[in-house]
């Protein structure tokens, strides 16, 4: 008998399964909230396209202000981003699209830590 105890899967789990039988390449990522499960989100890492634009997005002050929702808008795949129960959740917690955002970064990079020195 083993000493370990078995997690329940995640609400999301079939979900994620179901993403990627039908598209195999895609990579699912589970974005859990701590003490929230109310928040998690499946996502999937921006594409270097959805990246620069939402930096180029970002440089500019006319669209600065929608630059992490619509990074976040492209790479949620669950709940969907422009359904009413995600829709609900970053009206009564608008600083959650952020906290998408900031995860999305890491998964392409930013986090990387990179120093330089002579050869």
């Amino acid at each position: 008998m083993s000493n370990e105890t078995e997690q329940p899967e995640h609400r999301f789990a079939a979900k994620a399964r179901e993403l990627q039988a039908q598209n195999a390449a895609l990579e699912v990522v589970l974005l859990p909230a701590k003490d929230r499960p109310d928040l998690d989100v499946l996502v999937r890492p921006p594409t270097r396209t959805e990246w620069r634009k939402s930096m180029v997005m970002l440089d500019d002050p006319k669209t600065r202000n929608d630059a992490n929702a619509w990074l976040v808008a492209q790479c949620v795949l669950w709940p969907e981003p422009r359904g009413a129960e995600f829709l609900a959740l970053a009206e009564r917690w608008p600083a959650w699209v952020d906290k998408i955002s900031g995860q999305l970064a890491k998964l392409v990079g930013t986090d990387i830590e990179i120093s330089a020195r002579k050869l």
